[in-house]
């Protein structure tokens, strides 16, 4: 060949200039959207029914090519020949239409089940492609994106004798609609999904009228690259998460552009995205959705357990102080040192659900959620330590601590007394608990028992608690200085009786009891079903 022009995304079309080997001619091919050929090639060279024919084989399913053609002079010398070509306007002029190519555009195997399972998740899905618009429905259509009950409307730029105005069409019945009947039926809420083309959709913009059909559009035909970075940024700018996937050149800017980018090739697409599927399907969407609602979760999860962990340990200081004792060293060794740790690391090995539930995460700390979620489990802690403190000094035999005969130096001996032990196990029994119920949530992640590692641990705790709690006075428990026995010295006369250590037991799991319906029921439950439908004025008015 003599000169290459690449496809250009503006233009829509790639040319070459080549010389016949055999007979010493040049000519010029140009190949592309089957639209840009039209307005390239003579009005003689074009068929009457050509742009119904590639209409109709793009609406079955055809990427449909246009190919033109043109002989150069057979009189030119070749330096006459190099320097038309390095004119590129001069050589995409005066074409002939050569004819269409056709390319069948066949989905892959698991792109249906992909959009269905989005749809499920309550994600909105739109196809922003440089290909025809009546591919696209064809394909929207067969991948599910649309109904195939619903109406589609094509909003597309017609030349008229004097300028090109917007015109929208049923691609089915052929009928026509103005702006304001468009807007009309999709503010009944009518049956119908709006398609525009780039052009279509530049115009809309320059208009200020895209924002009220921007969540009514489901396919985006014909788009440039900037085209569809600025598509992505109108719809991030309704506030809604907005990621993008796509696997060619052309889809550079909006992956990188999108909250969250999805390469599907190893491609330059792959080079700007955050994400590369290896399986390059839309599947790869799902299962990113996926994992990252189990994330938010599971990370928030994290901090209301850490932060819930705290608080208990605050209030414990604050009755400490009040009542001038101190739990041991030991105490705090099995709460900080051990459970902490492995509570905190476990709880992050939750896994996501196969499917996605319509349900999103919540994803501000500070939300009505969260807040709830931490303050509410904090009362319930104080009610039951507060209620556990007035049971044990109910007591007939309970002895009331006396601190100012323990000698300042000696501050571990303020641990040798009743309330010490009931301080320690009601915390850690607390501790337990926040682990347990934060870890709920199988709308995002898999159930708390599947979490295997997390109740394994879980069990190991509760079995050194009850262990510590209700077995018979040796050197763990002394280690731990409770209060069940009398073997070291400076612990209490009268030890802690094992009908009251049954009758505390039955306060902890009322405490477990409590706390996790209150998790289940109001936070994660009904009662936050209520409130948001009721009140949770700032949901995106979107189609799924």
């Amino acid at each position: 060949f003599v000169k290459r022009y690449d496809f250009d995304h503006h233009r829509m079309s790639m040319s070459v200039v080549v010389r016949n080997r055999k007979s010493g001619k040049y000519y010029v091919f140009c190949k592309g959207s089957y639209e840009r050929m039209q307005q390239l090639s003579t009005p003689g060279s074009v068929p009457a029914d050509y742009k119904s024919v590639a209409d109709r084989l793009a609406k079955d399913g055809c990427y449909v090519l246009g190919l033109s053609y043109r002989e150069l002079p057979s009189d030119w010398t070749h330096d006459q020949v190099v320097e038309f070509a390095d004119n590129r306007e001069a050589v995409d002029e005066n074409l002939s239409l050569l004819g269409l190519i056709l390319f069948r555009n066949e989905l892959k195997d698991d792109t249906a089940d992909a959009i269905a399972k989005l749809k499920a998740g309550d994600i909105r899905t739109v196809m922003i492609t440089g290909d025809n618009a009546m591919c696209g429905c064809y394909i929207a259509r067969q991948s599910g994106m649309v109904s195939s009950s619903s109406r589609v409307i094509l909003g597309e730029m017609v030349s008229t004798t004097e300028v090109k105005k917007l015109v929208w069409r049923d691609v089915d019945s052929e009928e026509e609609y103005d702006l304001p009947a468009v807007k009309n039926l999709v503010e009944r809420g009518e049956d119908v999904e709006l398609a525009v083309t780039g052009v279509a959709f530049d115009y809309l913009v320059s208009m200020g009228e895209i924002k009220g059909l921007l969540l009514h559009i489901r396919i985006y035909s014909r788009m440039t690259p900037d085209g569809k970075v600025e598509c992505v940024k109108l719809h991030m700018e309704t506030g809604a998460v907005t990621g993008m996937c796509g696997d060619g050149g052309n889809d550079c800017g909006a992956l990188r552009f999108a909250h969250c980018g999805v390469a599907l090739s190893d491609a330059e697409a792959s080079v700007v995205s955050p994400f590369t599927s290896k399986s390059k399907t839309i599947q790869s969407v799902v299962d990113l959705c996926r994992e990252g609602r189990c994330s938010l979760a599971t990370s928030f999860a994290s901090v209301k357990f850490l932060v819930v962990y705290g608080l208990i340990s605050s209030m414990l200081w604050v009755f400490q102080s009040y009542h001038t004792v101190m739990v041991s060293q030991w105490c705090w060794i099995l709460s900080d040192g051990f459970s902490l740790l492995g509570c905190s690391y476990f709880i992050t090995l939750a896994k996501p659900l196969k499917e996605l539930k319509p349900v999103r995460p919540t994803s501000s700390l500070i939300g009505p959620t969260t807040l709830v979620s931490l303050f509410g489990q904090q009362v319930v802690n104080i009610i039951f330590q507060c209620f556990s403190v007035h049971l044990l000094t109910s007591e007939v035999w309970y002895c009331p601590f006396s601190p100012e005969y323990i000698d300042a130096a000696k501050w571990w001996l303020m641990a040798d007394n009743h309330l010490s032990t009931l301080f320690f196990f009601t915390i850690i029994f607390q501790q337990h608990t926040a682990a347990w119920v934060f870890s709920f949530g199988s709308i995002y992640r898999q159930p708390i028992w599947k979490n295997y590692l997390l109740m394994g641990f879980l069990a190991v705790l509760a079995t050194i608690d009850l262990y510590l709690l209700l077995g018979e006075p040796n050197a763990v428990t002394d280690q731990f200085r409770i209060s069940s026995g009398t073997n070291v010295v400076g612990l209490p006369d009268i030890p802690m009786p094992l009908s009251f250590r049954l009758k505390y037991l039955g306060v902890v799991l009322g405490h477990f009891i409590v706390s996790v319906f209150f998790q289940h029921v109001v936070v994660l439950g009904p009662v936050r079903s209520y409130f948001r439908k009721k009140y949770h004025s700032d949901a995106i008015p979107m189609r799924q």
